[in-house]
């Protein structure tokens, strides 16, 4: 009966000293730290600095709708997307102008970008080349937003 309970526990203190080595052995190998192929040239270090130099530039350049790839295809999607209220573009017309005094006037204004607050709303007035966008908004729009109207109009 001794036997019975001796050969269990000897198994399972020597399954226990073998895992116990496994841990103690991978602890005190350091890591191999991974070495270089070779290492570059001054032209090719100067040749990674420039491309890094234009990725930097690009990033700052392209804005992030741009990046993303996402571009209203009309009115209705640039309104949805910026929450105006209405938006013209050439003919095209979305949304009702909100019941202000005179708005009309400011409208018609002959502009090659504007930003007007006539109460609570914001009208914006951008032309591009032969395209004119008129949109009017709760919303005040950054400077990028409205860099991304300008671009809308390009794509139109």
């Amino acid at each position: 009966m001794l036997l019975q309970i001796w050969l269990p526990a000897a198994i399972v203190a020597l399954i226990a000293a073998l895992i116990a080595a496994i841990f103690i052995l991978n602890r005190r190998s350091p890591p191999q730290q991974q070495q270089p192929l070779r290492a570059y040239t001054p032209g090719e270090q100067e040749i990674l600095n420039q491309l890094a130099y234009i990725r930097d530039r690009l990033e700052k350049f392209i804005p992030p709708y741009g990046r993303v790839g996402y571009i209203p295809s009309n009115a209705a999607e640039l309104a949805q997307l910026l929450g105006f209220h209405y938006v013209k573009i050439g003919q095209e017309e979305y949304g009702n102008l909100p019941e202000i005094n005179g708005i009309e006037q400011y409208l018609d204004l002959d502009l090659d970008e504007a930003q007007l607050k006539i109460k609570d709303k914001y009208i914006y007035i951008i032309k591009k080349n032969d395209k004119r966008l008129v949109a009017v908004g709760d919303t005040y729009l950054d400077y990028l937003t409205i860099k991304f109207l300008e671009d809308f109009l390009s794509y139109l």
